[in-house]
């Protein structure tokens, strides 16, 4: 799913907005970071608000017992 800053996808139950995304300069290791904001239109289901590392999804993900979302980069 490829989303653009500032715009809003959905995906099943989930919308997804990409607030911002980084990429590290050349000179560094390639990685990927977004500020996500993510809604489920069932009200019991968890959502998300922050910034998802693409080299370390762990740190800080959406806790969904069917959906699971990972940054894979950023692009144009």
């Amino acid at each position: 799913l490829h989303v653009r800053v500032g715009e809003v996808a959905k995906f099943g139950s989930l919308s997804i907005k990409v607030g911002a995304c980084m990429i590290r300069p050349p000179d560094q290791p390639a990685d990927a970071t977004a500020q996500l904001t993510i809604s489920d239109s069932h009200p019991d289901q968890p959502g998300f608000d922050g910034w998802m590392l693409e080299s370390a999804p762990q740190v800080s993900m959406l806790e969904h017992p069917t959906y699971d979302v990972r940054v894979t980069g950023c692009g144009a």
